[in-house]
């Protein structure tokens, strides 16, 4: 199977120059533990994580920090080719738990463990 049939479409995104509390209250409001950063021609240009904003915090002492801060810059997409195998063991390999799905240099997806985990128990 293609990551294309696990991936979660309903992409939550922010841009570099919101502050760390728009997107702690993103994370809160919709369930999730990391956004993708988006310029403003919506390319991806980072990853920020509940981790982030808690070293954000703990750095700054206030959640008005600037989420291009303290994204991660480093972008490891995955196309929605790819298969899921491969995609869950980059997950393990690098140590991270999501992956956006890059087209044109554009999120149209995201691929998390958990989406992972989902797959292997639903083929069983």
């Amino acid at each position: 199977m293609q990551v294309k049939d696990i991936m979660a479409t309903n992409v939550i995104t922010i841009k570099p120059e919101a502050k760390i509390e728009e997107g702690m209250r993103l994370l809160l409001s919709n369930n999730i533990s990391g956004l993708m950063v988006v310029d403003d021609n919506e390319e991806v240009v980072g990853v920020v994580t509940e981790k982030d904003f808690l070293v954000a915090y703990d750095f700054t002492g206030s959640t008005e920090a600037l989420v291009k801060e303290f994204s991660a810059s480093e972008v490891i997409g995955v196309s929605e080719e790819d298969l899921i195998e491969d995609v869950g063991r980059l997950l393990v390999k690098r140590n991270i738990k999501r992956v956006p799905v890059i087209k044109d240099k554009k999120v149209v997806g995201v691929v998390s463990r958990i989406d992972i985990i989902k797959h292997i128990l639903s083929e069983k």
